[in-house]
């Protein structure tokens, strides 16, 4: 039986740690050190990168990290992806999102998430395909949505990206007025 992708996950950061550990603030080495690492290993991750986060694609579950804190005011970081999910999943939209699980290795927080297949298959905007309730939801609280941050499951977008998000910031403004 195969185990969860949340597991597996742990235990490919333990598989690559030697290989990033030292870079891990520079995407570029990083897709370096993944492709010596895929060679050696015979596996096909993948390593996609944008102006904030790293992110490793394996079979059935990808792992993000943020590598440049300068630019997560802007764009949010794995912590503001982990706190939205949460925040959609306690008023019903969940279902909306590929699943956010954050973890610490070796002093790094890491998120864990399902693969979601299907990105950039459709040109259109993920809200064509959402019900009244879906779209609002993400028309009031999601920034940076476009067909590179979503893909398909069933027929149905999932959000794969959603770290820019107007409750974190919301959250941010409220905590440095001290009313949160």
């Amino acid at each position: 039986m195969k185990s969860n992708y949340k597991i597996r996950a742990c235990h490919f950061l333990e598989e690559i740690w030697p290989y990033i550990s030292d870079c891990l603030c520079n995407p570029y080495k990083c897709q370096e050190r993944i492709k010596e690492y895929n060679s050696r290993k015979a596996r096909k991750v993948i390593v996609h990168y944008g102006a904030v986060r790293i992110v490793f694609i394996s079979s059935d579950y990808v792992i993000k990290y943020d590598y440049c804190s300068d630019e997560i005011s802007c764009f949010g970081g794995c912590w503001e992806e982990a706190q939205f999910y949460k925040f959609a999943k306690e008023h019903g939209f969940a279902h909306l999102f590929a699943e956010a699980t954050l973890t610490v290795f070796h002093n790094y927080t890491f998120l864990i998430m399902p693969r979601v297949y299907g990105i950039k298959r459709y040109k259109e905007y993920v809200q064509g395909y959402l019900n009244t309730d879906d779209c609002d939801f993400v028309n009031t609280y999601l920034e940076d949505l476009h067909e590179e941050n979503y893909g398909w499951k069933n027929g149905y977008p999932i959000i794969i990206d959603y770290a820019c998000n107007n409750f974190c910031e919301c959250m941010a403004n409220n905590e440095d007025e001290g009313s949160w």
